[in-house]
């Protein structure tokens, strides 16, 4: 589970190691196909749960606002929810019987797409956003994890361990054609994010040495590979502001997770939390005005949001003993 999401442990200024960025030469050799998955789409108007019994689904209406996506253990397991962007309105959407988690919303606000534990291993599924519909996508007895759409909604990226160590992978949105993205044999390729322009993808990697995890970028096909932190700690959890021009992570460069905000090309890096306890997986409002992520500042994980400049942060799940975590927010509807 080391790779899954976050390697867990738990101010402003900017690093100087990152001011000057050269692109390393990389193999563009295009990376070979594995065989396309097939996938068994599954209805779920009802559920089963741990304790075998059947229940019925709550109606979850459309929403006229934005809402985060986020995964809490607070009824025994690992479920998705819902909430309003202020933490109101809280609805659960998953029933199952494995861990739900690492929830992302399409593009265009119909679905989610989401790891989960359910069937023994971790797969990447997909569901309305109702909460129906339910499908597998992924099918390998590696875990599959932490998927991000293409901006167009057509393709998913993940990272998996099919083939032996962790590379990330793109597949069709409905699990079709995976293709190995990395392709790097001698390090580890976790949380891939699309940018928005959907000609690259981030993500973090410890090819330059063990426990030390660096952000990258590269083009679809692997290629173009850019180094975008020197850090010989854990940079991690990499996110792409909606315009494009900024990346949002998760460092322990000085001590602990705190969440950190750079360029696109790597430069300017600003530390925006500043807490004795971890701070992790930040991810952007639509509009690019504020941030949400994982923090456990108050004894447990909770989903906080800031201003996208660190200042005014707020618990907004705020649900005392059990872990809120993984947040994504819905696209303006």
């Amino acid at each position: 589970m080391a790779l899954l999401v976050v390697m867990l442990a738990g101010g402003c200024g900017d690093d100087g190691s990152a001011t000057s960025v050269s692109s390393p030469t990389v193999d563009t050799t295009e990376p070979a196909t594995t065989e396309p998955a097939t996938a068994e789409p599954a209805t779920t108007t009802t559920s089963t749960v741990a304790s075998a019994t059947s229940v019925t689904l709550p109606t979850i209406a459309p929403s006229t606002g934005v809402r985060i996506v986020f995964a809490s253990n607070r009824d025994g397991d690992g479920e998705l929810y819902y909430m309003d962007a202020d933490g109101s309105n809280q609805i659960r959407v998953t029933y199952s019987a494995g861990w739900d988690g690492s929830p992302v919303w399409s593009p265009d606000g119909t679905r989610v797409a989401f790891q989960s534990a359910r069937d023994g291993n971790y797969e990447i599924y997909v569901m309305n956003a109702d909460g129906s519909d339910t499908t597998r996508l992924t099918f390998d007895d590696a875990d599959d994890t932490n998927p991000s759409w293409s901006p167009n909604g057509d393709r998913i990226a993940f990272q998996s361990l099919r083939d032996g160590d962790s590379e990330v992978y793109v597949m069709n949105a409905d699990g079709s054609d995976p293709v190995n993205v990395t392709d790097y044999f001698y390090g580890d390729e976790v949380s891939p994010a699309w940018s928005p322009d959907g000609r690259r993808i981030a993500f973090a990697s410890d090819r330059v040495g063990e426990d030390n995890w660096e952000v990258y970028s590269s083009n679809l096909d692997g290629s173009g590979l850019f180094r975008l932190t020197f850090n010989p700690d854990h940079d991690d959890g990499p996110a792409w502001s909606p315009d494009g021009s900024r990346i949002a992570f998760q460092s322990n460069r000085e001590g602990n997770f705190e969440i950190y905000v750079m360029n696109a090309d790597g430069r300017n890096t600003t530390r925006l939390t500043d807490d004795p306890d971890s701070d992790v997986l930040p991810a952007w409002s639509p509009d690019g005005t504020q941030i949400a992520f994982t923090s456990w500042r108050d004894g447990d994980a909770e989903v906080y949001v800031m201003s996208a400049d660190g200042s005014g942060l707020v618990n907004i799940s705020d649900w005392a003993v059990n872990d809120d975590r993984d947040p994504g927010w819905s696209p303006v509807p």
